[in-house]
């Protein structure tokens, strides 16, 4: 608990330091304010005593009026400057704790998002910063500034009348004593909605990502009973948090009134002994009012602090939840090019996943050269996806190593090898912008006739026709407003126009019909001129292009070589491949790879 105040302390010193230039500002503007206010009763209280007294001076009454006058305009101005640099600096805070946050994200491995929920992680990101810019908002900004007034505002009670001002700050006491103890169980109510709050987020995510899945088995109400439930759950205890919060709010109302009661009752008593003067009582009233404010917000104040506190707690555990390392320092080397990639090579490759002992592959062995298709088959669950995660740095070996060019892949920068190698999957993800900017995705920079090269080389301007705004044409969510086979396209458009060194396909025509199949597969053969490629395959197709054939399964490289050794050395080979064999359009593609043209591979 100590060290998790401790990292609170400095996560809100860090907070200060990156609002420093703007908080001195906010300070200097809050004295100003302060003191204006202040003025303002000292001011009302010699008005009245001149009006009441046996020598009235008109000329001193407009005197002080036209002062009054000044300080509200006065008052007016630096109160609007004092709130527009409260907002600027809370949105710099804002906007530097959000950075913070999807840095954090960018950072991590593949490994995080598989443990953690994107509905959980989305809440973090955008709830709990937004929460905590509300409770900023009064702790760094009105805080200080209504501190200053209670201070003088005491001050100012105790010079009119200590006896007057001792009543006050007694009957302050024990209001802020009763409501401390009415709204102690706010914070942990508070807290508990938020907590449900990210689940109830994370389920109505998951239902909306899957939903193609709820109404093929027709769950529609079943999902939207689970999704009542954690919204009543949510529902519950907001409400318990609205019931303490209406015995408390009524309590602060009837403290005021009571308040006023009991200064007036006194003062008056005061006014006929002569110790006070009819404008000192006005004064003293109005100093109250500027008083009541602060006061009837210092439990709010309270339990901001509180949820601040708790909230920068789970930003700091948000933050210190980490499957990033660092690079091998005695590995790393300092250049971003490491010359021309002439082969990637698997070297006695072992692997576990974090937290897991069980391993997943086991001393795999293989190369790819330039100019070569290596197809990577086995069994669902032969460990094919984890080899390709491995090589794209998404996990590092626990055993042996991947060569790539001359270099152990862990001595790449990350940025520089990810530039250099491209990934294609059966479900090609687009962002729900248009066909152009997801072609240039790879290539922000891309000019118009790289593009169109690009485009006519992945066969997506025989598509065209089909899109009413052409490459201008808005995808939808995720693709989907347009088909699976077009998707494929834009995403071989892209690799054509980055040109990495080296590709992975992670089975590209998996759910693919035999004719697009086989326009992908040629396409790939013609992208294969000068790379590295690596294809995962369970398709005729994709076998059939392929140079070499890698056989996995149980996370072991058990044989490698063309497809037709292996179909008369490997039963389990046969058993994946057989019903291919006499495929006609295997066949056709089988003599297109031993009769590659000048378009295709060199030989």
């Amino acid at each position: 608990m100590a060290t998790n105040q401790i990292k609170v302390s400095r996560f809100f010193i860090w907070v200060l330091r990156n609002s420093l230039r703007l908080f001195v500002p906010l300070m200097t503007a809050a004295v100003v304010v302060t003191l204006c206010e202040l003025s303002i009763p000292w001011l009302l209280e010699q008005v009245i005593d001149e009006a009441v007294s046996n020598t009235i001076d008109h000329d001193r009454v407009n005197q002080f009026g036209m002062i009054m006058g000044g300080v509200i305009i006065v008052l007016y101005l630096v109160h609007h400057l004092y709130v527009r640099l409260q907002h600027n600096m809370v949105c710099d805070i804002s906007y530097q704790t959000y950075r913070q946050m999807y840095q954090h994200l960018m950072r991590q491995p593949l490994s995080y998002f598989k443990r953690k929920r994107s509905g959980e992680i989305i809440h973090r990101v955008t709830n709990d910063t937004s929460e905590l810019e509300d409770k900023l908002q009064y702790l760094l900004a009105d805080l200080p500034y209504e501190t200053m007034v209670v201070f003088g505002v005491l001050a100012m009670m105790l010079y009119l009348d200590w006896t007057l001002a001792l009543i006050v700050f007694t009957f302050l006491v024990f209001t802020s004593i009763l409501s401390s103890r009415i709204g102690r169980p706010l914070p942990t109510l508070e807290r508990r909605v938020q907590l449900l709050g990210a689940r109830f987020a994370n389920r109505l995510q998951e239902v909306l990502q899957g939903i193609r899945t709820v109404k093929a088995f027709g769950k529609e109400s079943e999902e939207t009973l689970r999704l009542d439930e954690a919204n009543a759950n949510r529902v519950k205890v907001k409400r318990s948090s609205g019931r303490v919060e209406s015995f408390l709010l009524p309590v602060f109302d009837l403290m005021e009134i009571l308040g006023v009661v009991l200064v007036v009752w006194y003062g008056a008593h005061l006014i006929l002994k002569g110790q006070l003067t009819p404008g000192g009582l006005v004064a003293f009233i109005a100093y109250m009012e500027i008083l009541a404010g602060p006061v009837s917000r210092a439990g709010k104040y309270y339990r901001h602090w509180l949820e601040a506190r708790a909230i920068a707690q789970r930003i700091l555990v948000f933050l210190d939840d980490s499957d990033y390392q660092a690079r091998d320092a005695n590995i790393r080397r300092r250049q971003q090019d490491k010359g021309e990639i002439k082969y990637v090579v698997f070297d006695h490759v072992g692997f576990a996943y974090p937290g897991h002992p069980r391993q997943v592959l086991s001393d795999i062995k293989f190369h790819a050269a330039k100019n070569e298709i290596v197809a990577v088959v086995g069994r669902n669950g032969a460990g094919k996806s984890t080899i390709m995660e491995l090589l794209q740095g998404f996990y590092r070996p626990t055993q042996g190593r991947i060569v790539v060019g001359r270099y152990d892949l862990r001595a790449w920068d990350e940025i520089s090898w990810r530039q250099r190698l491209a990934t294609m999957s059966q479900d090609v993800f687009l962002f729900n912008t248009t066909i152009r900017e997801n072609i240039k995705y790879g290539k922000a920079d891309a000019t118009d006739e790289e593009l169109q090269a690009a485009c006519q080389a992945a066969g997506v301007n025989q598509l065209l026709s089909r899109w009413p705004k052409g490459l201008d044409t808005v995808v939808g969510e995720k693709g989907g407003r347009i088909s699976g086979g077009e998707r494929q396209r834009i995403a071989l458009a892209r690799l054509f126009l980055i040109d990495p060194e080296v590709i992975i396909y992670d089975e590209p025509t998996a759910a693919m019909d035999g004719e697009a199949a086989k326009d992908i597969a040629r396409s790939i053969l013609k992208l294969a001129q000068g790379r590295i490629s690596i294809v995962i395959a369970h398709q005729a197709e994709m076998v059939a292009i392929a140079d070499r054939v890698v056989l996995v399964d149980q996370g072991r490289v058990i044989a490698q070589g063309s497809h037709e050794r292996l179909m008369q050395t490997q039963d389990l080979y046969r058993r994946l491949f057989e019903t291919i064999e006499h495929k006609s359009e295997f066949n056709k593609l089988m003599q297109e790879v031993h009769h590659k043209s000048d378009a295709l591979l060199p030989s």
